[in-house]
């Protein structure tokens, strides 16, 4: 078997190739830091939909609230809106959709405020919590806890 020798076109490549990777590197490289501004204040709305009659009682302004995945600090409630839960039906005999009240249940929106620190990437609740619109969380306060969905994330004050 014969032994394959390096020639000067192979080190040509390979040092065309490094040069290649190189400069596509420092021209697509972003000129951003990722420098956390921290004492930032959001508001922000939490969903939680499917609660048992009289939940909402439980929950009042001032609470202090943590994620019941990973006990992060995720605000303290400062408000809280109680309506029935809607179910939407169908009417057979009109053929149109309607939006009913589902017995038993209710629909419980809090309004959250927490310090942040904010990056050029995310949102930050405890430092380490990302906070985004439209995801899940976990919902724990003094005596209850819930899963809901984070609705709106509103910097500075809330109107």
């Amino acid at each position: 078997m014969k032994k394959k020798r390096v020639n000067a076109f192979d080190i040509a490549v390979v040092v065309i190739v490094l040069i290649a990777a190189v400069a596509w590197y420092m021209l697509n490289r972003t000129q951003t830091t990722d420098t956390p501004e921290v004492g930032n204040e959001v508001t922000y709305f939490v969903e939680l939909t499917d609660m048992r009659e009289g939940f909402g009682e439980l929950i009042s302004a001032g609470d202090v609230l943590s994620d019941g995945a990973a006990n992060y600090d995720i605000g303290t409630v400062a408000g809280v809106t109680v309506e029935p839960q809607l179910t939407l039906t169908t009417d057979l005999e009109n053929n149109v959709l309607n939006y009913v009240e589902t017995p038993n249940k209710e629909r419980v929106v809090l309004e959250i405020t927490a310090p942040v620190t904010e990056t050029d990437k995310a949102i930050l609740l405890d430092g380490e919590y990302a906070l985004r619109g439209g995801t899940s969380i976990s919902v724990v306060g003094p005596g209850y806890r819930a899963a809901g969905t984070v609705l709106q994330v509103v910097r500075g004050e809330a109107d």
